[in-house]
């Protein structure tokens, strides 16, 4: 691995040598130790190796992003060059801003090598137990990886961060035979530290392999109703990213944000928090330095169902005067209620576990519609059986204040804590 603070330092040298008035780098390399299963079948076990460098010049208020996967020296000198080039090319905006100066920092997480024997020991454990237990189940694509990942984040202002993590993820995707009954496609996955818990007990997959195993058997539902849905922690994303969206520059530059004047208002059920933790201990890969250069903090989005903060990052803080969020858009954990899931199932009249969604983009009022996938039917508080694919619709604003329930439980994945949520007031169409 080459020295990246020498390759940030060139990077920045030839930025300023070429006109910009300020210059943002981030230099990274990473390693990827990787082991996958096809079919149930060990197929490949490899070492990769990627590198990239991302620059940023501001020159008289125009701004040009430009990136490159080498560290030559006359390479990343002519990437500088073209990169102030465009930028004199481009339309100014006086919110083009870097990162100010901030004590400069080091980063380091995860272990420190690759254990190659305990990866190969998981996915074995994981292939054999899947094979007893749950006959029906065809691992379609099962991966191990070892990450390191080496990152420096340095600007013109004096900014200088290094960070190095480690950490194991694993995914797999499946599906489930039985006869010519098929069920739809599957996945999980998660990153960790020490990859002490098995597989089959982490990010709910053995509950995803056991519900598979059912939706072989899967039927239609009749008709069109107004019912109530219980979202997974694997399906919740959907929803959550379709919340933080409308707080974002882009929607709120245009006017068509929901949530535009909404800030310290409320705009979800209370006593539902959404956090962004960057720094929260219990994630295997923490995100230190946010994609703008400051430093991570971590933050509440929706505190007791009331907006807290926009997400914005400097340009958009600048752009819009409104203050900047101190985390990216990641890292989110919803905080668990105190309601069992098995209570939660038993007070629903007719509704769906909610388990997978595949739907189009949102509507700008926030009205969206899709497929409910891997779902199951509920009626008068018992799971009746697994749906084929039916369509749901509703509007993601007033989803968030019909929460009419939190778990107790909830799945860690790595990066994000998330609980099952029941939401009230959704179309559902059957057949």
């Amino acid at each position: 691995m080459q020295d990246l603070n020498r390759v940030a330092e060139q990077a920045l040298g030839a930025l300023k040598k070429n006109g910009a008035g300020k210059a943002h780098v981030e230099i990274g390399f990473r390693e990827v130790h990787e082991l996958n299963v096809e079919a149930g079948r060990f197929t490949l076990l490899r070492t990769t190796v990627d590198q990239g460098v991302s620059m940023r010049a501001i020159t008289d208020q125009k701004q040009a992003s430009l990136s490159g996967n080498q560290f030559d020296e006359a390479v990343v000198g002519a990437l500088a060059e073209q990169t102030v080039i465009t930028a004199k090319a481009g339309a100014p905006d006086e919110a083009f801003d870097i990162a100010p100066l901030q004590a400069p920092k080091k980063f380091k997480s995860g272990p420190e090598e690759a254990d190659l024997d305990l990866m190969t020991e998981q996915a074995e454990k994981f292939l054999g137990e899947t094979k007893i237990r749950f006959p029906k189940i065809i691992l379609e694509a099962v991966t191990v990886q070892f990450i390191q990942r080496h990152r420096v984040i340095a600007n013109s202002n004096g900014v200088h961060f290094e960070t190095s993590q480690n950490d194991f993820e694993y995914s797999a995707m499946f599906t489930a035979k039985d006869g010519k009954k098929t069920s739809s496609f599957n996945y999980t996955g998660t990153s960790t530290t020490d990859f002490a818990t098995p597989m089959m007990k982490a990010a709910g997959m053995e509950t995803l392999l056991e519900q598979s195993s059912a939706q072989v058997n899967s039927r239609s539902i009749e008709g069109k109703f107004v019912g109530d849905v219980i979202i997974t922690p694997h399906c919740l994303p959907t929803f959550i990213g379709g919340l933080t969206n409308y707080l974002h520059v882009g929607s709120l530059l245009k006017g068509q944000s929901v949530y535009q004047d909404k800030l310290n208002q409320q705009i979800a059920t209370k006593g539902f928090n959404l956090r962004a933790r960057p720094l929260d201990e219990r994630f295997s890969l923490p995100r230190y330095v946010m994609g703008d250069g400051h430093l991570s903090e971590n933050i509440d989005i929706v505190q007791d169902g009331a907006l807290k903060t926009f997400m914005l990052d400097q340009y958009g803080a600048n752009k819009l005067k409104k203050t900047r969020a101190h985390a990216d858009d990641s890292h989110h954990v919803i905080d668990t209620g105190d309601v069992a899931l098995k209570d939660m199932i038993r007070s629903v009249k007719r509704g769906l576990l909610f388990c997978r969604f595949s739907n189009g983009s949102p509507a700008a009022n926030g009205d969206v519609s899709g497929v409910a996938k891997n779902s199951f039917y509920i009626e008068n508080g018992e799971i009746r059986f697994p749906v084929s694919e039916c369509m749901v619709s509703g509007n993601i604003p007033q989803m968030f204040m019909n929460i009419r329930g939190i778990s107790r439980e909830s799945l860690n994945f790595g990066t994000s804590e998330l609980p099952w949520m029941h939401v009230g007031d959704v179309t559902i169409s059957g057949k």
